[in-house]
């Protein structure tokens, strides 16, 4: 990851790219550098794959706690109340979002600070990307999505 790019300044990476515009909830560069925390940690960690057990030491508290906990036996009542196309309106439980979180089909590639809104920058190497694995990352951090999509 590109350091100097990492709140103010920065490009955009080639085109098409994916963008996506955040409301800040609290001061932006808490927001970035929380983002930027859950970014770096993921980078360091990804080959081997940590267990789930490893993955809750690496991350910070915040995040972690941050997740929805259920038992399995309420995780099953859940999804047998719940109508299978609403699941996907569930919190995340930390388990999943680590599988998501895997398999992205996303990189990296700049947060800017502009007109006092956050902007993410990806690249994507898959469609569909797991983007709502991403979008934890940033309602975790005090961020509010406005818009996300492609740009050319």
């Amino acid at each position: 990851m590109n350091k100097t790019n990492q709140i103010v300044g920065g490009h955009s990476p080639k085109s098409p790219y994916w963008i996506i515009e955040i409301e800040c909830l609290i001061n932006p560069r808490d927001i970035s550098s929380n983002i930027l925390q859950i970014i770096e940690i993921l980078n360091q960690h990804k080959c081997p794959w940590p267990t789930d057990e490893e993955w809750k030491n690496f991350l910070p508290k915040w995040f972690v706690e941050s997740f929805f906990n259920l038992s399995k036996e309420n995780a099953i009542t859940l999804m047998k109340n719940i109508p299978k196309e609403k699941w996907n309106e569930l919190p995340w439980d930390f388990g999943s979002w680590l599988d998501a979180i895997r398999e992205k089909g996303w990189e990296w590639h700049d947060i800017i600070l502009e007109k006092g809104e956050l902007k993410i920058s990806l690249e994507l190497f898959e469609w569909p990307a797991n983007l709502e694995a991403l979008e934890k990352i940033i309602v975790a951090s005090g961020g509010k999505i406005i818009k996300w999509g492609w740009i050319n």
